[in-house]
């Protein structure tokens, strides 16, 4: 009998031909459930094995789970556990990297290229995988005992014949977990901000996630003060020279500076696209138009376009058969797709500039804002704002500012397609690393407002206590944490805040700017405080409401 399949977009023929006599095994195809959102593997294992060895093809996403993606035509190399369909990432994994090139390694980290392979040159059965890569210059072969796996390299060119074994390779990706995250090496150091400042710390790990590939558009401010002082830039590159390309600009026009930025990127890596397009239908050979194949299709994708730029352009240098694969490589930097930011605090985002930012909010274009929101003018005296809360003492709030504070979020999620977020990142640490992950991926714009006690709050004990009063403004709460995702067909609305506990009026005496108000007017704090309370009651009880608006 003949059994043809046709799941997860894979076709192929299976099974026994008349008169053969096989078992239930044979019929076992390794590669059903590969693509699509199945989170299988194709790879070597034994049924309740210790190890599940299997070739990994991507890090991070959603479909990176399992480690292996069908539509995938590159392999990072080929590790030792995996989880089958569980729709979560196992923890880490050892890596074998079989290379016919020259290691390039700097302090334990390497520089290699993904293998490109074709699926035709693939066999998976129960027990055994193989695949040829790179122009049958390596064939892999890998096979599973119980307890133990067997890898098996062949070299069929090449000057070098080497193994990197990368003890740090994970399936899940160091974006997705904040521990993960703090193993990268940071961007941003050395700078200028005041002890204990939580810009800098959201700003870093902005950095550590996405550094190598980042345009900052950086608001004057707090912000462009410890940003840009005068004789230097905290920001630094890596060994290859990538890192945060970083402008400064003004209040009233930095939003439309930082979508000039990406304005640019994109009109540049569009006209890139249509050569690449040119060149894959130009070309007769097969890894040049799967490269360009796999370009095209991760254009949207940042990670995985990091990827698979590399890949492309190793390809295109090893050939230059043509001008416009000559004029491609003349613009290589702009190949891969640029994470843009645009930095300020909360008198530009929520007053100032908010114009500007309501522009590019608007815009649909794939931008991300952070907005550093102190709920005051640190930079220029400590002014009230439309971000400083009921009560609060400020200049020209002196007897405490008597309106509530603006709704900066709602406001951009009344427009239906932008990623809105906000994150409190000693309250959270996972949902900060989440929420920023999220905003980047989104192809369209984001707002995420960062939580950022700042010394004109005057906090009992000083700055070292930053992220503890994060937390303390979360619990009681008088910050809350949420996402909203236009992306997600139901539930786009998340809340990632528990229901306020009891210590709301001692969260607001902890803190200099609130509790001065009892001393000078104490009837008016004991008002204005009561109704900060009853607002931020109101808040959550609305975002409760939010949650089952959103649900389906």
């Amino acid at each position: 009998m003949t059994l043809i399949k046709s799941i997860s977009g894979i076709r192929g023929t299976i099974g026994a031909q008349p008169g053969e006599n096989l078992t239930p095994i044979d019929y076992v195809d390794p590669m059903i459930g590969t693509g699509f959102h199945a989170h299988t593997y194709p790879g070597a294992t034994t049924p309740y094995g210790m190890v599940q060895l299997s070739p990994d093809t991507r890090v991070g996403g959603w479909d990176a789970c399992s480690g292996y993606h069908y539509s995938d035509n590159t392999i990072l190399g080929f590790s030792h556990t995996h989880l089958s369909g569980t729709g979560c990432a196992d923890l880490s994994d050892i890596l074998f990297y079989p290379t016919v090139k020259a290691v390039n390694a700097v302090d334990g980290a390497y520089e290699c290229p993904a293998h490109i392979f074709s699926h035709k040159d693939e066999v998976a059965k129960p027990g055994y995988y193989s695949v040829v890569m790179d122009d049958k210059a390596i064939k892999a072969e890998l096979t599973a005992a119980p307890r133990t796996g067997v890898h098996r390299y062949t070299f069929n060119a090449g000057d070098v014949r080497a193994i990197v074994i990368d003890l740090k390779h994970t399936v899940a990706a160091p974006d997705e977990i904040f521990k993960g995250s703090q193993f990268k090496v940071p961007y941003l150091q050395f700078s200028g901000s005041c002890a204990g400042c939580a810009e800098t710390s959201y700003a870093r790990l902005v950095t550590q996630l996405f550094g190598d590939r980042m345009y900052i558009s950086n608001a004057t401010g707090c912000s462009s003060i410890w940003g840009g002082p005068a004789a230097t830039s905290p920001y630094c590159v890596n060994e290859n020279g990538h890192g945060p390309a970083w402008a400064n600009s003004l209040f009233e026009d930095n939003a439309e500076h930082g979508l000039g930025m990406y304005t640019a990127q994109a009109v540049i890596r569009e006209s890139l696209a249509n050569k690449v397009r040119k060149v894959m239908e130009d070309t007769c050979c097969e890894d040049r138009k799967a490269a360009c194949a796999k370009w095209l299709e991760t254009f949207n994708d940042g990670e995985a376009n990091k990827a698979a730029t590399k890949a492309l352009i190793e390809n295109l240098e090893a050939k230059v058969c043509c001008d416009t694969v000559a004029d491609i490589l003349s613009k290589k930097e702009y190949l891969s797709k640029k994470s843009i930011w645009i930095f300020g605090g909360d008198g530009w985002a929520y007053d100032i500039g908010f114009g500007g930012v309501d522009h590019v909010l608007a815009s649909n274009k794939d931008v991300n804002i952070f907005v550093f929101d102190t709920e005051v003018y640190s930079n220029t005296g400590g002014q009230a704002s439309k971000a400083s809360n009921i009560g609060q003492v400020a200049q020209f709030a002196a007897s405490g500012k008597e309106t509530k504070k603006k709704s900066l979020a709602e406001i951009a999620m009344s427009y239906g397609y932008v990623y809105v977020a906000q994150i409190a990142m000693g309250a959270n640490q996972a949902q900060t690393i989440k929420a920023i992950c999220e905003a980047e991926a989104y192809n369209g714009p984001s707002l995420i407002i960062g939580y950022a006690p700042c010394e004109m709050h005057s906090i009992k004990g000083g700055m070292m206590n930053c992220q503890a009063e994060m937390k303390k403004a979360v619990d009681c709460g008088y910050w809350n944490l949420f996402r909203f995702d236009p992306s997600k067909e139901t539930g786009k609305f998340t809340l990632d805040s528990k229901a306020p506990k009891d210590g709301y009026q001692e969260f607001l005496m902890n803190e200099a700017r609130y509790s001065r108000l009892t001393r000078e007017f104490p009837e008016r704090a004991t008002e204005l405080f009561a109704k900060n309370e009853a607002a931020a009651k109101e808040r959550y009880e609305h975002l409760l409401k939010l949650v089952e608006m959103y649900k389906d």
